[in-house]
């Protein structure tokens, strides 16, 4: 996995500890990576938690889609 090459996870426990990354459900859950909750049934403070997060994840598409137009 290219996360896992990357060191990256490992680079933020050690020098970044107090934040956490937002990243797709496909990736694990760490205390320096999150993502959204996914079960059939969400609780109130879940979707509260999905719901703006979800947005922003969004944004940060939008410029992987610029990437790819410019450079097809």
């Amino acid at each position: 996995m290219l996360l896992q090459q990357s060191g990256l996870l490992e680079r933020l426990e050690n020098h970044a500890s107090s934040f956490c990354l937002y990243g797709d459900p496909a990736y694990p859950v760490s205390q320096v990576l999150c993502s959204p909750v996914s079960r059939l049934e969400l609780g109130f403070a879940e979707q509260e938690f999905n719901r703006p997060m979800s947005s922003c994840r969004e944004c940060v598409e939008w410029g992987f889609a610029d990437i790819i137009r410019l450079w097809a």
